[in-house]
C-alpha cells in the first residue's frame, strides 16, 4: 500500500511542523464539480489554514496557534487504485442519489504534484495548465 500524510506546519516562527502518516490501500477521491481526476486529487492535497477558534494547539508553545494544514500523498504502491465517489447521501430524501458528474482520466497521471516532495499550488498549476491545453 502507500501513505497519506496530513501535515501541521504552524505559521510562527520556530515551531516544528507535525506529521501525520496513515497507511491507504485504495484513494478515493470525489468527483461531484471536478472535471478530472487531477482536479479530485488537486482537492484532496489542497491545503486550509488553521487560525481563530479553529486554530492548532502546539504543546511546543502550550497554546492555540495559525497554521497551515495540507494532504499529501507520502508513498505512492506499486499499483494505484483510484475510488471515485459516484454516489452521495441526501438528508433530504434520505436516500443514495448518484453523482453523474463527467470525470476525464489520462492514459499517463503524473502523481508527482500530489506527493511530498511538491507544493500542492504545483497540482492546481499543473491542472490549469492541462485545461489550457486541452482541446
Amino acid at each position: 500500500g502507500g501513505t497519506l500524510c496530513t501535515e501541521i506546519a504552524p505559521k510562527a516562527p520556530g515551531l516544528v511542523a507535525s506529521v501525520r502518516s496513515e497507511d491507504f490501500l485504495v484513494l478515493s477521491l470525489q468527483v461531484k464539480g471536478k472535471t478530472s481526476v487531477q482536479a479530485s486529487l488537486a482537492a484532496v492535497v489542497e491545503g486550509e489554514t488553521l487560525e481563530g477558534d479553529n486554530a492548532y494547539y502546539s504543546e511546543e508553545a502550550g497554546c492555540k496557534v495559525d497554521a497551515q494544514k495540507r494532504t499529501y500523498v507520502g508513498t505512492l504502491p506499486q499499483t494505484l487504485v483510484l475510488a471515485l465517489k459516484r454516489f452521495e447521501f441526501d438528508f433530504d430524501t434520505m436516500q443514495k442519489v448518484k453523482v453523474n458528474d463527467l470525470c476525464e482520466f489520462p492514459m499517463r497521471l503524473n502523481m508527482g504534484p500530489y506527493t511530498g516532495g511538491d507544493r500542492p499550488e504545483a497540482a492546481s498549476s499543473q491542472q490549469q495548465q492541462q485545461q489550457q491545453q486541452s482541446p
